[in-house]
């Protein structure tokens, strides 16, 4: 259970990681105020030099977007909004950068692949097991 874990964990970041290379804007951010954004967060601290309270509020975080998450037509989306991020303790800008990765997501895994014509992605099952159900 935990290489498939650990897989799925190393599937979404991939995924996260390649999508949020994209040019593409979203209705959101544009691809430079995403990256920008993403400069102000504990998101591109190495783990090896992330302090307890910044592994405390990722994992806070990761828990947060779990719980409020879900996929319908093979598309992930948050079922909060900013409010609730704020609620939560979480700074708001957030709610934004999940909210374009969320997208960025949607648009690989629903596209085709020219070198891959017959793959596809279940995000739902990969949401599932990144969840731990």
């Amino acid at each position: 259970m935990n290489k498939s874990k650990n897989f799925v964990y190393s599937l979404i970041y991939a995924l996260l990681l390649l999508s949020s290379c994209s040019n593409k804007s979203s209705t959101l951010l544009t691809s430079d105020e995403y990256k920008q954004l993403l400069q102000q967060t504990v998101l591109v601290i190495p783990d090896s030099l992330l302090t307890e309270d910044q592994r405390q509020f990722i994992k806070e975080l990761e828990n947060f977007i779990y719980d409020n998450s879900y996929v319908m037509d093979n598309r992930i989306h948050l079922s909060v909004g900013r409010d609730a991020f704020k609620s939560a303790g979480i700074p708001e800008h957030y709610y934004d950068i999940i909210s374009y990765q969320f997208n960025e997501v949607n648009d690989f895994a629903n596209k085709p692949h020219p070198k891959y014509p017959d793959y596809s992605f279940n995000l739902d099952s990969l949401l599932r097991v990144a969840k731990g159900q």
